[in-house]
């Protein structure tokens, strides 16, 4: 069915493909990614197709939810039509190429030592399918987890890193004992964990990352190899997400770890604009004002007057 949709809207697969792969390399709601080698170039590209059926059981889902609303809250109806309308726009691609694209050429002149955003093939793409730029790496999220086991930090797969931190800043309440240890653990685990437990999560993550500094936590193939890496595209992100809303004005509205991908040298992949809003300059600047009135600890009159000029 999804090679159906890539012929229907592209034309013959082995005419545009020399290889194009069966399983997909990434899956959401609406649609999954498949890699694929073009004819023409040889380069190795992501096709993000979309489900046949995905329009028409939104289109009924949000009947059905709209007609509940109606009948139960009325006055949510606003707040849903808004939802609707973003989620509508992630079912044409040509939207997210359009996204990407603006978002390319704002962000990567000043931010392409730092974050990549995967270049779109326009004349391979339509409202159904989006083929762009391959980012080799593992997702964030991944080796995030990695390099917290690395520290005995472990996070089970079922859990989410918020989840996770939550738990782990509970356990600093309890004592750390030898005979909670494994003794076979390995020093920079038992290091990692006893001084989470002890000193707490920030400070244990400062300290095991001084320590493996000295030793480096090999990482993998476009991964990050150490601490430093992992910290250096932290910081990357905040800055970039904070260019595109305060700088450019259009932004991701769906930032989350399946949309970065750790490509290795502290460097990190941006994928996935399909959800974006953009902010004009005078909404732009009050946000901006309130940020900065809340983080000066400003009086409470001043932080109040901030929120009225934001519209809250």
């Amino acid at each position: 069915a999804i090679k159906q949709v890539v012929e229907e809207e592209l034309g013959p697969l082995d005419e545009l493909f020399e290889e194009f792969s069966e399983s997909a390399c990434g899956a959401a709601s609406i649609g999954q990614a498949h890699v694929a080698k073009l004819r023409t170039t040889g380069e190795t590209v992501v096709v993000k197709v979309q489900y046949p059926s995905a329009a028409r059981i939104f289109l009924a889902d949000a009947q059905c939810l709209r007609t509940l609303i109606s009948l139960a809250n009325p006055e949510a109806l606003p707040a849903f039509e808004e939802f609707e309308k973003q989620l509508a726009l992630e079912l044409d691609y040509r939207a997210e190429l359009a996204n990407l694209t603006a978002i390319f050429d704002a962000i990567m002149p000043t931010f392409a030592d730092r974050v990549t955003v995967p270049r779109a093939h326009s004349t391979l793409s339509t409202g159904r399918v989006l083929t762009l730029e391959y980012l080799p790496g593992p997702k964030l999220e991944g080796e995030m987890r990695r390099q917290m086991a690395e520290l005995g930090m472990r996070v089970d797969e079922s859990e989410s890193m918020r989840d996770w931190i939550q738990r782990l800043e509970a356990q600093t309440t309890q004592p750390a004992t030898e005979a909670d240890d494994d003794e076979r653990e390995p020093w920079r685990a038992w290091l990692g964990r006893v001084g989470a437990r002890v000193v707490g999560i920030d400070a244990a993550l400062w300290v095991v990352g001084k320590v493996l500094a000295t030793g480096g936590a090999a990482g993998g193939a476009g991964g990050l190899r150490n601490q430093e890496e992992l910290r250096t595209c932290l910081h990357s992100l905040v800055e970039v997400h904070g260019f595109e809303i305060f700088v450019h004005g259009l932004f991701n509205a769906d930032p989350h770890p399946g949309n970065l991908i750790a490509m290795g040298d502290g460097k990190v992949g941006l994928i996935d604009y399909g959800q974006c809003k953009r902010l004009e300059e005078g909404p732009r600047r009050a946000i901006a004002e309130l940020m900065v009135k809340v983080a000066d600890d400003a009086p409470h009159a001043e932080v109040a007057a901030a929120f009225r000029r934001v519209g809250v």
